[in-house]
């Protein structure tokens, strides 16, 4: 699911556009994906999973991001 919008987001970076994925549905992955972070690599769906650089107080878009495996 954040797979999907990995491009989304690039292509509004690229136009300057709004490139902020809805709050509900950020929450909604979080909760879903974050109690298994450390599972989440071992899948093969979400390269190598989360980063360990991102802090926990960081925007909840950046951390579900870094948590998929992307690198915002």
């Amino acid at each position: 699911v954040v797979g999907a919008y990995a491009p989304v987001i690039g292509l509004a970076r690229a136009i300057g556009a709004d490139d902020a994925i809805d709050p509900d549905v950020l929450q909604a992955l979080w909760d879903l994906m974050e109690p298994l972070a450390a599972f989440l690599p071992a899948t093969g769906m979400f390269g190598d999973g989360p980063s360990g650089t991102v802090p926990a107080d960081a925007p909840l878009q950046l951390r579900v991001l870094d948590l998929s495996g992307r690198r915002p």
